[in-house]
């Protein structure tokens, strides 16, 4: 077991159990590296306000080497006083080497959102010092979502800020990676419940992917943030023709491309470029392999598209 906070070497055996055999703790990927998850097992002493997080680590196949990364400290934790909360969701992505307060280089830098009962919060690590430091913290009341209607997905990234869709709202959580601010934007109404993507339109304009018509179709809206909150639409239900004979799902939004899933006569994935809007088949893969493959070898495929 790698010490935390070092830099160990990864061996040829190591990197194949990490790509093909154990896929599904692959939470991201950016910028050639992978950040993993692994659940440890909970303590016997049941202490129920004891808050449990899964191991992190950052591997570079390139390199073959990988960091494991130190646990979030409590003092961090009682600094935003989640400490008798309920943790429901804990969501770990790579930061893009081009947003706010990335140095470049060899460092990088790993987000943690935490949904707590009360309160949604966000953690930094940094590769540069080695530590977690506090982010955001806000309120889902303030937010202005309802308590137990706060269950969000879809991640995506534009601009310097990261997104998440609200199940069956036309809304988005959106962390300023500048500000270090958590707030909610209005989408387009009546877009899918469950599934829309933020991606970079060009001039600073937000694309909205979702699915229609039962998840055959793909919607694309172009929308600007008007100075506040809220967006202005500036073109509506753009329809992108979608390879018929399959019923879809989006999964995320990755170097400028909107991966999704079809489910058909074959299992199949698609990339659709944000840019030109044009649509490829990336893979097929049998109905036993097709949850576990884009958690895991086909996030590092992806990057050279």
């Amino acid at each position: 077991m790698a010490s935390r906070g070092s830099l160990q070497a990864l061996t040829n055996e190591l990197l194949e159990e990490i790509f093909l055999r154990l896929g599904s703790p692959v939470r991201d990927v950016r910028d050639g590296r992978v950040l993993i998850e692994c659940v440890p097992e909970e303590g016997d002493d049941d202490d129920e306000e004891e808050i449990f997080f899964p191991d992190l680590a950052v591997c570079d196949p390139l390199s073959r080497r990988y960091l494991l990364l130190p646990p979030i400290p409590d003092d961090l934790l009682a600094s935003v006083q989640v400490q008798k909360q309920f943790l429901e969701d804990f969501r770990p992505f790579l930061v893009p080497s081009g947003f706010e307060g990335d140095g470049g280089g060899i460092s990088f830098r790993v987000l943690a959102r935490m949904d707590f009962t009360q309160r949604v919060v966000a953690f930094i690590f940094s590769s540069a010092d080695g530590h977690w430091s506090a982010g955001a913290s806000v309120s889902w009341h303030d937010l202005g979502i309802p308590l137990g209607h706060h269950r969000v997905i879809s991640g995506s990234q534009a601009y310097g800020c990261f997104y998440w869709k609200v199940v069956c709202e036309d809304k988005c959580l959106k962390l300023d990676m500048s500000s270090m601010e958590f707030s909610v934007v209005d989408l387009p109404p009546e877009r899918d419940g469950y599934y829309a993507i933020i991606g970079e339109a060009g001039e600073g304009n937000i694309g909205v992917f979702s699915l229609i018509d039962n998840h055959t179709t793909l919607c694309y809206n172009t929308i600007r943030q008007n100075g506040g909150e809220r967006f202005d639409q500036l073109k509506m239900d753009n329809i992108i023709p979608l390879p018929v004979g399959y019923s879809y799902h989006i999964h995320g939004s990755y170097e400028g491309y909107i991966i999704m899933s079809g489910f058909g006569s074959t299992n199949t994935w698609f990339a659709l470029e944000i840019k030109t809007l044009r649509i490829e088949r990336v893979c097929q893969m049998r109905i036993d392999e097709f949850t576990s493959m884009f958690g895991g070898f086909l996030h590092y495929q992806l990057m050279w598209i």
